[in-house]
């Protein structure tokens, strides 16, 4: 039998926390039956990018390397708004995808990337694409 040492333990808690963190973030959307994006007023700043170079690419497997096996299974789901009321698309989580982000705004103090990806379109956060806010 294996022994599991305080510091195995706090390693696998803050793994766990890590991807709840991230699963919260933005990959988890709220279905409500809502199917068209509603305004909030606590969306804001709000700002276009339309700059031809403004690309990220998206590897959740480089990003969170402890949970590699899980990304490689999941997608990131892309949501109508940053309000996250309806999924419109997903992205692969794992395999360098690269993806255009065509606007930005915050909504609850979480920054949110309207992307495009393969002809689909639609917000994630920031933190869900990057890995930091």
């Amino acid at each position: 039998m294996k022994v599991l040492t305080t510091k195995t333990l706090l390693l696998m808690t803050l793994t766990g926390v890590l991807l709840v963190a991230i699963l919260t973030a933005g990959c988890c959307c709220a279905t409500t039956g809502i199917t068209e994006p509603t305004s909030s007023p606590e969306l804001t700043n709000q700002e276009a990018i339309n700059d031809d170079n403004d690309y990220i690419t998206v590897n959740l497997c480089k990003i969170d390397p402890e949970n590699a096996d899980y990304w490689k299974k999941h997608d990131i789901y892309i949501c109508d708004s940053p309000e996250r009321t309806h999924v419109v698309d997903k992205i692969p989580a794992a395999g360098n995808v690269r993806v255009k982000i065509i606007d930005t705004a915050t909504y609850e103090g979480r920054v949110y990337y309207k992307i495009s990806y393969d002809g689909g379109k639609g917000w994630v956060s920031k933190l869900m694409l990057t890995g930091s806010e």
